[in-house]
């Protein structure tokens, strides 16, 4: 994704414990990753799929979602069964469940989004991402203002947003950036 992100190396344990605690303090959100990527990456979009075509990875997606509704009667939490009927519920039930998607987790909790950074891949560098929930609260919604297409009557207006209007299309979508959380939860997303 296209974003500026300020990065800071953490160089000892001491180092990491004291970011994790003042990101405690605060509203952010995290996320970790088991390697060093530089960038925030969608497992949709990393091997072996990183050069698969839209078309190919919206199939896959498509696939997916429809094989999780089909099935999903026979084992889904009263909190999954919300993933029947909205696609976009449907993928963040799938990715907790490995899923490859263009979605990202993120927690709440840096010491859970750290537990991801080094849990594997110990050969490697991890990294661990933060971003102030609450500023982008306000500050998120300018964009669909650069981003018309995303709103019901291209007003850029943000209480207009609908991600289903370009998330699914052939055309590759702008790197839009959003923070969605699912309330109902289920077993994966709650843990």
């Amino acid at each position: 994704m296209s974003f500026e992100w300020e990065s800071v190396v953490l160089a000892s344990e001491a180092d990491v414990i004291r970011v994790l605690a003042e990101l405690q303090g605060k509203r952010w959100l995290c996320r970790g990753h088991s390697r060093f990527y530089g960038s925030l990456v969608p497992s949709i979009d990393r091997p072996p799929r990183q050069c698969r075509s839209r078309a190919d990875k919206l199939r896959l997606k498509r696939q997916s979602i429809d094989l999780f509704r089909s099935t999903a009667r026979f084992f889904a939490t009263a909190g999954e069964q919300g993933a029947v009927g909205d696609d976009f519920i449907a993928l963040m039930v799938l990715r907790h469940y490995g899923v490859p998607t263009r979605l990202l987790d993120w927690s709440s909790s840096p010491y859970v989004a750290a537990y991801f950074a080094v849990s594997s891949e110990d050969q490697h560098d991890s990294e661990l991402w933060a971003f102030d929930e609450p500023a982008y609260a306000l500050a998120g919604k300018a964009q669909w203002i650069r981003w018309r297409a995303t709103t019901t009557d291209g007003s850029g207006n943000d209480v207009k947003f609908r991600a289903s209007l370009t998330a699914f299309t052939l055309d590759e979508p702008p790197d839009w950036f959003i923070a969605i959380f699912y309330p109902l939860g289920f077993p994966r997303q709650s843990a």
